[in-house]
């Protein structure tokens, strides 16, 4: 009910197992590690006086940049390991869910990700808001038509959930 009400974008994509294309090489999440965590963002539906009179309350709260490092960085260990570092500098991009600039810019200054790879999630946000996770696609449709990429190039990306969830993915050319 919650994305009937709010949804922001709906995106399709054609999968493959042979072809051409990106490859998920690997996926990881992380979900409320601190049982508070999961006040950060909510959405509730209340019923109000009337029959078939509902109000809808959301909540993100100011911390939820904070959390978006935090979190990214405890799935991109989950992801990565010890080779989280190398992986880091060595990904030619990023794709991350276009919560606000706040959010990307914590992110690039506490990972110390190139504002660069970061480019297509900005432009995304810029053009079309919040998109939430619906946003993953058209960043890396973006990513993809800049024919930037070459073969064995590293795409990282990474989309935030209510409660407080992160979730990481490791793609290669």
């Amino acid at each position: 009910m919650e994305y009937f009400l709010f949804g922001d974008a709906a995106v399709a994509a054609i999968v493959a197992n042979k072809g051409e294309g990106m490859t998920v090489k690997k996926t990881a999440e992380v979900t409320n590690v601190q049982e508070t965590d999961c006040f950060a963002g909510y959405s509730r539906l209340s019923s109000l006086p009337r029959s078939f009179n509902f109000g809808f309350h959301s909540h993100l709260d100011r911390q939820i940049p904070n959390l978006g490092v935090k979190y990214t960085r405890l799935a991109l260990n989950r992801l990565l390991g010890d080779r989280l570092e190398r992986t880091i500098n060595i990904s030619k991009k990023w794709a991350v869910h276009t919560g606000s600039e706040k959010i990307l810019d914590t992110l690039s200054e506490h990972l110390g990700v190139e504002t660069e790879k970061l480019k297509e999630s900005h432009e995304a946000l810029r053009q079309n808001g919040n998109l939430s996770g619906a946003s993953l696609p058209f960043i890396l449709d973006r990513i993809i038509a800049g024919n930037k990429l070459s073969g064995g190039d590293i795409v990282l990306m990474v989309g935030y959930g209510w409660g407080f969830s992160a979730a990481a993915s490791m793609l290669e050319v």
